[in-house]
């Protein structure tokens, strides 16, 4: 007698939701179930409908760069719904340096006009094609590799901001071979990080030609026109009954004797199971393995994470300064400011994130330098925010509307020696058969790259679906 393998995905965020819906689509996967402790599925990800504003509580849209998540959208029929970003918001990001705004180069190549830096880092741009490769034998932070390759003014001021919006980290202690592998394959391929990008760009356009598309243009940030979390939504009707929310996880147990090894243990039952994915963030996996795996727990326990308070913020269109169109602006670590950065949201997506006449901003509060601030009270933080705004954009308007959302554990950090600490945990991971780690503390943390990642982990566990008897 056979019976169909059970396969049991825990944690309920975009992560897990893709993984639990490509293994469903297959029609091989045998039975599913999807867990997630919270009362709601999406994890971080969410839209809120507040007052006539649309806050996202986390993402803010996705680059069609990796079309993963924009082909996930039109999987789902969500197509319709699709919104690009407005032009001024690709056209005009700013950066906060040195007392004022500077409008943000559109690339690498746009340092060479832009007055952030000045001729010698222009130069320095310039030659990078041809400087020779020193790559270092051990891991290298984001900043050592781009002091190398560029100089330290692009490195403080250019660098430090693309790193703060994409990470809200420190670029002195992530590791680019972690964060931007690209980078780190391009020096060794092409011996530089210019010359890695123009062959990259050619390769697309030569793609496009074979596939008779017109050649690609510079990427553009994508979301959905009720917010992300439509997607969300779209996800949690494909899993339909596999998703069960409000079914916290206590405790894994495992049988090798047994027919099926794995015990889920929840408070009111225990699920028996084939395979386990654990698909929540790494220090969540550390608890429920502890028990089990205590080394294990540990390594997991190590990789760290940054806060962040999303501070979302309404006021009358008409109070906004002049010349603050766009997507917004950053301001590098090295500033010391309480405030990484600030979202022109109703810019971004015109019309649709908030009332008409009224302009919603989403300022994101914390990081390494000022972690202390992402757990201040709500009345200090809201008066940072707008002091901050005050001073860096001129915006003394009261706010009609205020939201925080606060996430302790917002960004898993790609620290120096992590590639050597995930290859660790996923050997020891291996001993335990049937056992599978995912989540955004393994393989890129932007949307694109969860809905990559869990799509591969799909395939890893289909790969074992045989009928078992």
């Amino acid at each position: 007698m056979t019976t169909s393998p059970v396969t049991v995905v825990v944690g309920a965020g975009i992560w897990g939701l893709t993984c639990a819906r490509s293994l469903l689509k297959s029609g091989r996967a045998g039975q599913i179930l999807l867990l997630d402790s919270d009362d709601r599925a999406g994890g971080k990800l969410d839209t809120l409908p507040r007052s006539g504003f649309l806050v996202e509580t986390a993402a803010n849209g996705f680059l069609d760069s990796n079309p993963a998540t924009l082909q996930l959208c039109r999987d789902l029929g969500l197509g319709d719904k699709l919104v690009s970003a407005s032009g001024t918001a690709a056209r005009n990001r700013f950066v906060y340096l040195k007392g004022k705004l500077h409008r943000l180069p559109a690339n690498l190549w746009g340092a060479l006009t832009t007055g952030v830096v000045g001729w010698y880092a222009r130069w320095r741009v310039v030659s990078e094609r041809w400087r020779r490769p020193s790559i270092p034998a051990g891991d290298e932070s984001i900043a050592d590799f781009a002091r190398r390759r560029f100089g330290r003014e692009i490195t403080e001021t250019l660098l430090d901001a693309f790193v703060t919006g994409i990470w809200a980290g420190d670029p002195e202690t992530l590791s680019v071979r972690s964060c931007f592998p690209r980078w780190h394959e391009w020096e060794a391929r092409n011996g530089s990080l210019t010359g890695g990008m123009i062959s990259r760009r050619r390769e697309r356009v030569l793609e496009a030609r074979m596939a008779g598309m017109p050649p690609p243009g510079a990427p553009q940030m994508w979301s959905l026109r009720g917010g992300l979390a439509e997607l969300v939504g779209a996800l949690v009707r494909e899993c339909g009954s596999a998703l069960q929310t409000g079914a916290g996880v206590r405790a894994l147990r495992y049988r090798a004797e047994a027919n099926q090894p794995w015990e889920v243990v929840l408070a009111d039952r225990v699920i028996q199971a084939d395979r386990v994915v654990l698909a929540m963030p790494p220090d969540a996996q550390a608890k429920l393995l502890d028990t089990l795996d205590a080394p294990l727990a540990a390594k997991l326990a190590a990789i760290p994470s940054n806060a962040i308070a999303v501070v979302a913020l309404g006021f009358p269109a008409r109070d906004v300064p002049p010349g603050l169109d766009g997507f917004g602006y950053l301001s590098p670590q090295r500033e010391g400011r309480p405030v990484l950065g600030v979202q022109w949201c109703s810019d971004i997506y015109p019309e649709l994130r908030a009332p008409s006449g009224m302009a919603l901003w989403r300022a994101l509060v914390g990081g390494p330098r000022c972690p202390q601030m992402a757990d201040a009270p709500d009345d200090l933080l809201l008066r940072t925010v707008r002091d901050e705004l005050a001073l860096v954009t001129g915006m003394k308007a009261e706010p009609g509307f205020a939201k925080i959302i606060r996430w302790p554990k917002a960004i898993p950090q790609y620290t120096l020696g992590h590639a050597k600490r995930i290859e660790e945990i996923q050997s020891h991971a291996a001993r335990w058969p049937g056992l599978f780690l995912g989540g955004c503390a393994f393989g890129g943390v932007a949307l694109n790259d969860c809905v990559d990642q869990a799509g591969s982990m799909a395939t890893r566990v289909l790969a074992l679906d045989q009928p078992m008897g």
